[in-house]
């Protein structure tokens, strides 16, 4: 499951690189099944929609699946300023929502993740960092099996900046 969330993570920020100012990244959501990816796209005329839509099929169609990854894009708002963040809920072999992988980043002429992975439980509460720092690992080693994304990735990850707190 970690594994998965950390391929798209690398699959999304690859993409969210080369978007233009006023283009929005698409909700997808990845899934294992039998050993093979299954990449699903969620286009809508809004945002939102897309992201309903993503959300109604991880509802449903999870279940089917061994684990699954869904990513979209948000805005998180805290002290008065609005931080970008790639949300990415992770769910097990029983469709159940397991957690939330939050990695903020900043995107002005080029992309930096802001930062590390930060984990919130199915019920919304941060995980601590001693747990979150073993998850790490298993995110960065799903991202660096995406070999598509590979270059973009160890770009971000290395060059990784401070990260405004949060939660």
């Amino acid at each position: 499951m970690l594994h998965i969330g950390g391929f798209l993570l690398a699959h999304a920020t690859w993409i969210i690189t080369d978007l233009g100012p006023s283009e929005n990244y698409v909700p997808q959501a990845l899934c294992l099944e039998n050993g093979e990816l299954v990449l699903n796209v969620f286009e809508a005329d809004t945002q939102e929609e897309a992201v309903s839509k993503g959300k109604a099929f991880m509802g449903t169609e999870a279940v089917n699946f061994d684990a699954c990854a869904f990513a979209r894009d948000a805005l998180v708002r805290k002290d008065g300023s609005a931080i970008d963040v790639l949300l990415i809920d992770l769910s097990d072999d029983t469709g159940a929502h397991v957690l939330t992988m939050v990695q903020p980043y900043n995107k002005d002429d080029q992309m930096h993740l802001l930062g590390d992975e930060v984990f919130l439980s199915s019920n919304g509460t941060v995980i601590d960092e001693a747990t979150s720092a073993g998850m790490r690992p298993l995110i960065h080693d799903g991202a660096q099996s995406h070999s598509g994304a590979l270059e973009s990735w160890q770009r971000l990850n290395n060059s990784r900046q401070p990260s405004p707190s949060l939660f």
